[in-house]
């Protein structure tokens, strides 16, 4: 909880992405599973009502788009802190990747849903709910191949959000890591109406979209997209070597990109060179999220198989070997959390546990995944 007063000041949620939900009171001494009533251990989201610490909805099926990726039986909602729970509703969202909780009217929530992973489905799209869940509106639909994986609120005006669509159905016999309906969208009423944002962002094919919005001036968004487009002067019809580890083929493609705009969406510029660094990198469509610090715009980073980084305005992307943060992670790296109160102070969650640290990543705590006495 963000405000979380005395009685959870010591408390925090975990997804494991197909483990439930756990909760712990001591800052991470013990957890304990608070899902067991949910009927799916696969989780996408888990969101606490800034304007509640008592309030949590959970959206079930994870977002990782995987072989492996388990679906879910739609959204649940805590009055208690996560004592009891209500189903909710979009039994047929099977994967939900973000809630947006109103930061003043919690019975107010914006959903982006992927839908089905391996076919195509209607239940896509930005759902949003003004009466606690009760009813539904679908505020944003492309078409029943193309979900919503990200989205974000400007805190200081809560009727403009930012939503990344994402092109993606999965089948046996292909590999389709995006298409041409993956992008960002935006509204300035709540999600009434919404707009295609260009303004420099790369058109053509696109993978997993990943948006951040800054605290302090929600003017300046950034966005990690990996480009699926052929690298400029490449032949589109030269032999790509297949690599194994990575299941794919993308040597003749563009890669991992970062936008920033600093007037709200109307103009954005690349911040990085996907030639030195491909912050996409393997499996964009699992990863591919990016967070920018409260207080410092130019501090960015990207969550991946790697943890990527720029600490001054995208001017540096440091290697592996030249990274002197979060070195000690063991990587596959599925969740990223900054305290907006003091910034140095962050979590990790990677398929290694979880990791924390105070001194903006210069040396990480370990806690270790769930011992089997707690499940």
């Amino acid at each position: 909880p963000e405000k979380p007063g005395p009685e959870h000041r010591y408390t925090w949620y975990v997804v494991p992405r197909a483990g439930g939900v756990w909760k712990t009171v001591n800052n991470g001494t013990t957890f304990s599973c608070i899902s067991d009533t949910m009927g799916t251990s696969s989780i996408g989201d888990v969101e606490v009502a800034l304007s509640d610490p008592d309030i949590i909805w959970v959206g079930t099926g994870e977002d990782f788009n995987a072989r492996s990726s388990y679906y879910g039986n739609g959204i649940w909602k805590s009055l208690d802190a996560g004592k009891t729970w209500s189903w909710m509703g979009l039994e047929d969202s099977h994967h939900i990747a973000k809630i947006i909780i109103h930061p003043d009217r919690p019975e107010t929530v914006w959903v982006a849903v992927m839908g089905h992973l391996y076919s195509t489905n209607e239940q896509r799209g930005v759902f949003k709910t003004t009466d606690g869940g009760n009813t539904w509106e679908k505020v944003l639909y492309v078409d029943d191949a193309t979900g919503f994986i990200d989205m974000v609120i400007n805190p200081q005006d809560p009727d403009i959000l930012y939503a990344c669509s994402y092109e993606k159905i999965r089948t046996p016999w292909t590999y389709m890591p995006g298409g041409e309906q993956s992008r960002i969208y935006k509204t300035t009423d709540g999600g009434a109406t919404w707009n295609i944002l260009e303004g420099g962002l790369p058109g053509g094919s696109l993978g997993r979209i990943g948006i951040d919005i800054h605290r302090s001036n929600p003017d300046i968004v950034v966005a990690v997209i990996q480009n699926l487009n052929l690298k400029p002067g490449a032949d589109p019809d030269a032999e790509v070597p297949f690599d194994a580890f990575t299941d794919h083929s993308f040597d003749n493609l563009i890669g991992g990109e970062v936008y920033i705009t600093h007037d709200a969406g109307h103009s954005w510029d690349r911040i990085n060179d996907p030639e030195e660094i491909d912050v996409s990198g393997k499996a964009a469509y699992s990863f591919n999220k990016i967070y920018i610090d409260p207080i410092d715009p130019d501090k960015i980073y990207i969550i991946g198989v790697g943890q990527y980084y720029t600490l001054d305005g995208g001017e540096t992307w440091p290697s592996f070997r030249e990274q002197d943060r979060f070195r000690s992670n063991f990587g596959d790296n599925r969740t990223f959390w900054i305290d907006p109160g003091d910034p140095r102070h962050m979590m990790l969650g990677s398929d290694g546990g979880i990791y924390e640290t105070w001194d903006g990543g210069k040396t990480m705590n370990h806690y270790y995944q769930i011992p089997l006495g707690e499940i």
